[in-house]
């Protein structure tokens, strides 16, 4: 799991959410799927209105110029994105998400989540995104513009929002590497050896640290 502050800039945010007030919003329960639909309630922007298009490919850019989720997520495939707004009353219950989606001429398989936030978080009351790791739960309630980045196969909620609008972003990646366990293994050498660049530039242990990361993302990806 990863929180990157300020990932979409200001003015990039401002006009996301300049461009989502003229897109209309439908009910949400119709991408739940036979389960989902039962335990979701939320409004999502109707992808066959003007300006989604729009919406979408801002936040796809963010995401392919953004070097840390680059270097945590390894992106191959992504889904479209989907805007979600809850208001009060509105929820989604504990649920996993689908390991199989349908994007256009193809079936993706789903690594990894990630849940932009569009709205600073005093100006809504709950909604929280709760993930559960081994029993561990983790709320989750970031400033505008931060995204959250996770593991598809986990389990987590959206809690109840009590007043307020809680607008968010959310989208799907297949990654060049399946596992989690790989990724997370992946990103701590990138940081190993960025640090180790950093301290000490080039030598034999930014060498050795830098071929194992090589190596271990050739056998670990499948392009």
């Amino acid at each position: 799991m990863l929180l990157i502050e300020g990932f979409l800039a200001p003015d990039r945010l401002e006009e996301l959410n300049r461009i989502l007030r003229k897109v209309p919003f439908i009910d949400g329960k119709g991408t739940g799927g036979g389960h989902g639909s039962q335990i979701k309630n939320n409004r999502q922007a109707d992808v066959r209105q003007p300006g989604y298009a729009q919406a979408n490919n801002l936040i796809l850019q963010a995401i392919m110029n953004c070097e840390a989720l680059q270097s945590y997520a390894l992106p191959h495939v992504m889904t479209p994105v989907t805007f979600g707004r809850y208001g009060p009353g509105m929820s989604y219950a504990d649920h996993v998400d689908a390991a199989i989606q349908l994007v256009p001429n193809r079936f993706l398989r789903t690594d990894i989540s990630f849940t932009v936030f569009l709205e600073p978080p005093d100006s809504y009351e709950g909604g929280e995104l709760v993930v559960n790791v081994l029993g561990a739960e983790r709320a989750v309630k970031g400033n505008a513009g931060d995204i959250f980045v996770y593991h598809t196969g986990i389990t987590h909620r959206v809690n109840e929002v009590t007043s307020g609008w809680r607008n968010v972003a959310i989208g799907w990646i297949q990654s060049l590497v399946a596992g989690h366990e790989h990724r997370e293994i992946l990103y701590n050498l990138l940081r190993a050896r960025t640090q180790t660049l950093n301290a000490s530039g080039r030598g034999e242990t930014f060498d050795l640290i830098n071929s194992a990361y090589v190596n271990l993302q050739r056998l670990f990806s499948q392009p």
